[in-house]
């Protein structure tokens, strides 16, 4: 498997691990709930055989037994007795008792389902993929992303400004198995209830954005499927993010979307239901000319970088990756304008790059991709 990579304008900067202290007001809402073999069958018994009955009037020999039968995994059978003898004659030896079967074999466990990949927003691991770029009104919104699920594109990301709505969507090459979409636009206090509606229906937040609209989220989940999932909320300070985060990926979540507005910052994060591992977090906040070394140290430590936003802050990256995992992944930072922001997003595609997180400022489009190595 090949991990994401992250895209960017090589630069030079420190990664910090605590939030810059940006002016973020309190959260102004809580965080969502977070959250045989059969038997085997009895053997049967061996049968008894019975002696041979000796002649009259001679010495006779009695009749050998039947032999115990063979029983799987159960106790041989009783031989059968010996025969009686005539007046005379000696009673022979009784068969000997039934040889005792081996068990047989237990049968292998089921493999476990695969757990679904919320580092990379549910798209499948591949060499190359496929890539889109929308850019559209709110009017389109809904019939935007259900298009593109219908196709096998997920949105992976997503910005707003003066141009509308920008959403990045992948799929792998040349694979169009389909998606379901949701797009929801909700004010903040109904963050919490509708994660949990979402979670509990299957669909993963995978990008979000916020203006004067409120809140749009972009939710996808594969067809027919019946996985579902916990979902946590989590408004926080600049000075509160890499605990909060760190917090989340020790109970196993992924943050797999994240905004800035007036509330601080907002967290999105998932985790399939039952699930029982568990994730190490990363948060950088740079300046531009820090983006390619916040590139540089995700890739180095092997973290995907999930979720991304852009405040007075500078830019605000998060990334997750397993507890010990030893998978590689190379992160990419790119930033572009107009016509060059389709161009980019179809190299990166190619090039075996997924772009989940992406913001936009007076910079351009700064987006922030991953490969699985």
């Amino acid at each position: 498997m090949r991990i994401l990579r992250m895209v960017g304008v090589a630069c030079s900067a420190v990664l910090l691990t605590a939030a810059c202290g940006d002016d973020a007001a309190t959260p102004q809402s809580a965080g969502g709930a977070g959250g045989t073999a059969a038997t085997g069958g009895q053997a049967a018994s061996g049968g008894t055989g019975a002696g041979g009955t000796a002649g009259a009037g001679g010495t006779a020999i009695g009749g050998t037994g039947g032999a115990g039968g063979t029983v799987g995994g159960g106790a041989g059978g009783t031989g059968g007795g010996g025969g009686t003898a005539a007046a005379g004659g000696s009673g022979a030896t009784g068969g000997a008792g039934g040889s005792s079967a081996s068990g047989g074999t237990a049968g292998s466990g089921g493999s476990a389902p695969e757990v679904p990949n919320l580092l990379f927003d549910l798209v499948l691991d591949a060499p190359s993929y496929d890539a889109q770029i929308r850019q559209h009104s709110g009017a389109a919104l809904t019939t935007t992303a259900t298009s593109l699920a219908g196709q096998g594109f997920v949105v992976t990301a997503a910005t707003t400004n003066t141009a509308g709505y920008t959403v990045w969507a992948y799929r792998p090459s040349g694979v169009s198995t389909p998606y379901e979409a949701k797009v929801s636009q909700i004010s903040g206090s109904s963050l919490s209830a509708s994660a949990t509606a979402l979670a509990n229906q299957g669909f993963v937040v995978t990008a979000a954005v916020t203006n004067t609209a409120g809140y749009t989220l972009w939710s996808f989940k594969p067809s027919g499927s019946t996985q579902t999932f916990e979902a946590q909320i989590r408004q926080v300070s600049g000075s509160g993010l890499s605990s909060t985060a760190s917090t989340l990926a020790g109970q196993g979540y992924v943050v797999t979307a994240a905004t800035t507005n007036t509330a601080g910052y907002t967290l999105w994060a998932w985790r399939p239901v039952g699930n029982v591992g568990s994730y190490e977090a990363r948060v950088s906040q740079v300046t531009g000319s820090g983006l390619s070394s916040v590139a540089s140290s995700f890739t180095s430590g092997g973290f995907v970088a999930t979720a991304a936003t852009t405040n007075t802050a500078g830019y605000t990256v998060i990334g997750f990756k397993p507890v010990g995992s030893l998978q590689q992944v190379s992160v990419q930072t790119r930033q572009a304008s107009g016509g060059s922001v389709s161009s980019s997003t179809m190299s990166l595609g190619t090039q075996g790059y997924i772009v989940q997180a992406a913001v936009t400022n007076t910079a351009g489009y700064t987006m922030f991709a991953t490969r699985r190595e």
